[in-house]
């Protein structure tokens, strides 16, 4: 499940410029709070956002960001639209199968046709040399 949406940034007001930055991550947090139903200790916000919140400083503060939220079990993330760790993050959801299964899938069969070639072979076996000079003639 993903879900676009637009936080306006711009009734941010009466807050000390010193604080900008750390005030619009609370309101993210509070804005997707609102509009998901999450508990707050089960939302994370991912470094893009983070770092596009901190691009213009901690004093000048973003006027709008464009996010995506992704649930997955309990947890709610908090991506931009169009940023790299949400497509990350849905490849990453995707069931892959594991490489090491498959590996060892091939040499398992590789093992499987070898191992009627080796069975095949008309060489005989002889009995020791020793044992065979030692044995009574009849």
């Amino acid at each position: 499940m993903q879900e676009n949406h637009t936080i306006h940034l711009n009734n941010m007001v009466r807050i000390p410029r010193t604080r900008f930055a750390n005030k619009v991550l609370y309101a993210v947090k509070n804005y997707v709070k609102k509009h998901t139903r999450a508990a707050e200790k089960n939302i994370r916000i991912s470094n893009e956002v983070n770092a596009a919140i901190f691009a213009r400083g901690i004093q000048h503060k973003l006027n709008s960001i464009d996010v995506a939220f992704k649930k997955k079990e309990d947890l709610l993330y908090v991506f931009l639209q169009n940023g790299k760790e949400l497509k990350a993050f849905s490849e990453k959801a995707k069931p892959v199968e594991k490489k090491g299964a498959a590996k060892k899938e091939a040499k398992a069969e590789e093992k499987k046709a070898e191992a009627p070639t080796k069975a095949t072979n008309d060489t005989k076996v002889e009995a020791h040399p020793k044992k065979a000079a030692t044995a009574p003639a009849k």
